[in-house]
């Protein structure tokens, strides 16, 4: 590089600079105007002079990522205080001011880094300073042209006299950091106890995996070493995280996590995008829980980091998994405490189903163990069991906690219909729902307050198309009950044509439904409607011969009768009234069949009921079917 320089006292001095490599600088611009003037030397765009101007730069690179800093190197020292959105304007086209930050590279004063914002939405999903596809102006005022300032200085207040003026398109993301990101956990150690067994000494920042004796009242420490996408890390509004959990392990076995309870905590997240470094704290609601008393099967507290968690360029984190420490090991004296049952003062009432008082406490009348602890349904919340395979421990915390179960298994998933509660309560506007193949059987050792519904119906038929050739499906059962009966089919009619009123009238063809010989009753098999499907009896589990509860189908019409010999299917060609509606005489429609009755079980059923419109002269159906017993 060769820079002209003129001292204030006229004399001139040519400084010759050789590069120490034929890469060279990515774009120069010799600012004129005075020796002690200020110009911009270097930028990270490639800036460049702009027809051999030496006032004006351009940007030779114009597409930046949404979160790609950028550096503009001057001729000598800046002042900080000086470079502000002003005198550093980067603004969206037709828009607004990104969100962003300014500093000098600590290595280089001469140097400014802007930097887009990382910013996070009501929902804590991460946002950056730049907007995909948005263009945007980046100009740094020159001081002695038409730009008013103000204007980036140096330390002893001299002016920029170089312009930089270029448009930029934003879009995708950039690493700052090539490489996946690693994480670093530390906790803090309890070094010694006073005479009350109180910590009084502490060991700070030690490495998480594998310690011992961690202070119960530690927050947990994760440092990442690049900048981290905070999507992957926490919601840095509700403090919550799906990707990084802590856990208490009952037994310290970490192969198996079926007895881990999850930790309630907060969790802070912070982006360091000057030093390429992010850090997560977690802090627990209330202080660790203890290792236990025993020497052997200690707990641990464990804290699993997702593979999920990924840096701002999406390479996934290296050493992802879990990190698990020992904490304080607390000697309890022996607890001993003793009942004689006079009194309910440590009574649970809501869970138990002793009879106790009077000196004794004595087994209940039933009920059950009790074993999968309180089923809570909230006003207007509806929870719906599956007696087929329902897991607990997909449910929310407020309808059940998994923490309050008996001898908690590894799977929380009931397959036969059995549910064993310690207290349940369905509230007022409350609906609890039973579904599937097996009979739901609730044992409630404790409390069963039941203000709102419990619900074990069945489905009703589907809607009917009443052009279609097929009779409609019934409805689905309940749990353990009886499916509804399929409806009758249209009869095949291709057969029969004829003139009515001197028009022709042709009946609705369906291949392979009868009556194939219309004196034959048999043949009307197709054309009524099918029985429910009771429940076996008097076993409820194993399959039975015997079906009870099941209503009758319907009736195809019209039926022939001693008493209505006239309601019959047509028994030759030209006897179309009896086949289908006369659409020719007062709009009227003629019902054409009968309704089925409806299933049983604690209560009879109801017969069906048939609403028929029009002239009263209209033949009516058969009466409906007999319901369930």
């Amino acid at each position: 590089m060769i820079e002209l320089l003129r001292p204030d006292w006229g004399r001139f001095v040519l400084l010759v600079v050789v590069a120490a490599s034929s890469a060279g600088i990515a774009g120069c611009s010799a600012g004129g105007g005075g020796g002690s003037g200020m110009t911009i030397q270097t930028c990270s765009l490639a800036c460049s002079d702009t027809a051999g101007s030496d006032t004006q730069v351009r940007c030779g690179v114009t597409n930046v990522t949404m979160n790609q800093e950028i550096r503009v190197t001057f001729s000598s020292e800046v002042d900080e205080i000086s470079v502000t959105h002003n005198s550093f304007q980067l603004t969206e086209i037709g828009g607004r001011t990104p969100a962003g930050t300014f500093s000098l590279d600590p290595n280089d004063a001469r140097t400014v880094v802007y930097r887009p914002q990382v910013t996070f939405d009501s929902s804590g999903n991460p946002s950056f300073g730049l907007t995909e596809g948005k263009s945007y102006a980046l100009v740094l005022p020159a001081h002695g042209g038409s730009d008013l300032g103000p204007f980036i200085r140096n330390r002893v207040g001299t002016p920029n006299t170089t312009r930089l003026n270029c448009t930029l398109v934003a879009g995708g993301l950039s690493d700052p950091k090539p490489g996946r990101p690693r994480v670093f956990v530390t906790i803090d150690q309890v070094a010694g106890y006073d005479a009350n067994g109180e910590p009084n000494a502490f060991v700070f920042n030690v490495p998480a995996q594998g310690a011992t004796n961690v202070f119960r009242g530690t927050s947990l420490r994760m440092a990442f070493d690049d900048v981290m996408n905070p999507g992957t890390l926490a919601n840095p509004v509700t403090n919550t995280s799906s990707f990084i959990r802590v856990f208490v392990d009952a037994n310290g076995d970490l192969s198996d996590t079926g007895d881990r309870v999850q930790i309630t905590g907060t969790f802070e997240v912070t982006i360091d995008q000057a030093n390429l470094q992010s850090s997560v704290i977690f802090t627990p609601s209330r202080s660790l829980p203890s290792a236990g008393a025993g020497p052997i099967d200690l707990r641990k507290i464990v804290l699993d980091l997702s593979p999920q968690i990924a840096d701002i360029g999406g390479l996934p984190l290296i050493n992802a998994g879990v990190v698990a420490f020992t904490p304080e090991q607390i000697a309890l004296d022996p607890l001993v405490f003793s009942e004689a049952f006079n009194g309910s003062a440590i009574e649970d009432v809501q869970r138990t189903g002793s009879p106790w008082g009077n000196g004794f406490a004595a087994p209940g009348i039933g009920g059950g163990s009790g074993r999968l602890g309180d089923l809570v349904v909230a006003p207007g919340t509806i929870v719906e069991l599956n007696t087929d395979s329902e897991d607990f421990s997909a449910l929310s915390s407020e309808v059940f906690n998994p923490t309050n179960i008996i001898d908690r298994p590894a799977s929380l998933e009931i397959t036969n219909g059995v549910f064993e509660f310690a207290r349940l309560r369905v509230e007022s506007g409350g609906l609890l729902r039973f579904k599937g193949t097996n009979p739901a059987r609730v044992f409630v050792r404790g409390e069963a307050a039941i203000q709102g519904l419990i619900d074990v119906s069945g489905t009703g038929g589907l809607l009917q198309d009443s052009s279609a050739l097929a009779g409609g499906f019934g409805g689905a059962s309940g749990p353990n009950g009886g499916v509804g009966g399929d409806g009758g089919s249209r009869p095949d009619g291709a057969a029969f044509t004829g003139l009515f009123n001197g028009l022709p009238i042709g009946g609705v063809p369906n291949p392979l439904v009868g009556p194939s010989n219309v004196l034959d009753p048999a043949t009307y098999l197709h054309v009524n409607g099918k029985a429910g499907i009771g429940v076996p009896f008097p076993s409820t589990v194993d399959p039975s011969p015997t079906l009870l509860g099941g209503g009758s189908g319907g009736l195809g019409w019209p039926q022939p009768t001693a008493l209505n010999p006239n309601l019959h299917m047509p028994q030759n060609e030209l006897d179309v009234g009896g086949l289908q509606p006369d659409r020719l005489q007062f709009c009227q429609y003629i019902v054409p069949a009968a309704s089925g009755g409806g299933g049983s079980h604690a209560i009879p059923g109801a017969v069906g009921e048939a609403i028929i419109a029009g002239n009263p002269n209209t033949p009516t159906t058969p009466a409906p079917e007999a319901p369930g017993g």
